[in-house]
């Protein structure tokens, strides 16, 4: 129900070349949940994914995704396809809310960054905010995603989800969920190390209250 291309990655104003093309791919739900791989104006989707998708879920620190979002919907329901075909040129510049991971080399990193600005604005003692920004940068926005999900669809997929990623999780069997994705290589030893830790400050430091 959902189909992405790829794009050629361009720096704003040189016009560098940075690649010649993404490297998106499909993955399974549980790796997707970790690793968006669905921009926005690279796909097309069937009107019907909207019956699914709205309303878009809210999170608490500014993590939301809208394509991330219609991807997971997609994923669990209709089908989620990459394509090889360069469909657009994805322009890097200094607006980019996050930009291209393969062109800006620290991605999740980037992330981090800016939930620590928006943490410290908003909580007290430095280890407080450290453990916000970890839980923001990934695993919040995967739980958010998880909840919404299985309470719209009724599906394997979106139920293993909500165990994995959900705020019902088990700590343990979740973190050996992740570990083997980045056991298989499906989520980046990165991304995968920054959800569990994101959900370790989500236990000992309560985030989101």
């Amino acid at each position: 129900s959902l189909v992405t291309g790829q794009a050629r990655i361009v720096r704003y104003p040189s016009g560098e070349v940075v690649s010649a093309r993404t490297s998106r791919r499909e993955t399974e739900p549980e790796a997707l949940a970790l690793e968006n791989q669905f921009s926005g104006a690279l796909c097309v989707f069937r009107g019907s994914l909207l019956a699914v998708a709205l309303p878009f879920p809210q999170a608490e620190w500014s993590t939301e995704v809208h394509d991330h979002w219609l991807a997971i919907c997609a994923a669990v329901t209709g089908g989620a396809r990459v394509r090889n075909d360069v469909v657009q040129d994805y322009v890097q510049h200094q607006s980019n809310v996050l930009g291209e991971a393969a062109a800006e080399q620290d991605g999740v990193l980037d992330v981090l960054r800016r939930r620590w600005r928006e943490a410290h604005s908003k909580a007290g003692s430095s280890l407080r905010v450290f453990g916000i920004s970890l839980y923001a940068a990934n695993a919040e926005w995967a739980r958010v995603m998880a909840d919404a999900l299985v309470e719209r669809v009724a599906t394997p997929q979106a139920r293993l989800l909500a165990a994995t990623y959900g705020t019902r999780r088990l700590p343990l069997r979740s973190a050996k969920r992740v570990a083997l994705l980045m056991a298989r290589r499906s989520v980046s030893l990165r991304n995968g190390l920054v959800f569990l830790a994101g959900s370790a400050a989500a236990l000992f430091l309560r985030p989101h209250d």
